[in-house]
């Protein structure tokens, strides 16, 4: 009778810890595009800032949140970086990313690096963000900022 109690309680437990794994890997799910990448340990927005204050350029992989993507062909993403927005390509054009994928979590392969973003460039990303004519046409200015070129890119589902 010991026996048998034993083995109920081990199936029981074994059971139970089957369920909650199978729950933990259907929440880190992900959708993966151009090469393979670990979505173990990415670091954080504000450790690729640390990164980029010492370097022009850095090969990493972190984990941020996308705030919108090209609506023409999901060509790039911005990604949220620190209190500023990062743009985010892909490498050689060779993949593109959902068009509606802004608001989830992503994790990025690739080459960071400061960057100053041209007046022409500036008004082709609004234009492809579906901006107003009048807003486009207020863009005069070069920006300073952070470019990411994405070798790989998992976003969570």
């Amino acid at each position: 009778m010991r026996i048998f109690l034993t083995l109920s309680l081990l199936a029981t437990l074994l059971f139970s810890c089957q369920k909650k794994n199978e729950q933990i890997v259907e929440a880190l799910a992900y959708t993966y595009f151009g090469d393979s990448i670990s979505v173990e340990n990415p670091l954080s927005p504000q450790a690729v800032l640390d990164s980029l204050s010492v370097r022009d350029s850095v090969e990493l992989t972190f984990s941020s949140t996308i705030t919108e993507v090209c609506q023409t062909k999901g060509c790039w993403m911005d990604v949220q970086l620190g209190d500023q927005l990062m743009m985010v390509k892909f490498w050689d054009y060779g993949f593109f990313v959902p068009k509606d994928a802004a608001g989830k979590t992503v994790i990025m392969k690739g080459w960071a690096k400061k960057t100053t973003s041209s007046v022409e460039w500036l008004k082709h990303k609004a234009q492809d963000a579906g901006a107003s004519q009048d807003s486009i046409d207020k863009i005069t200015e070069p920006t300073i900022g952070y470019d990411f070129m994405a070798t790989g890119v998992a976003i969570q589902q």
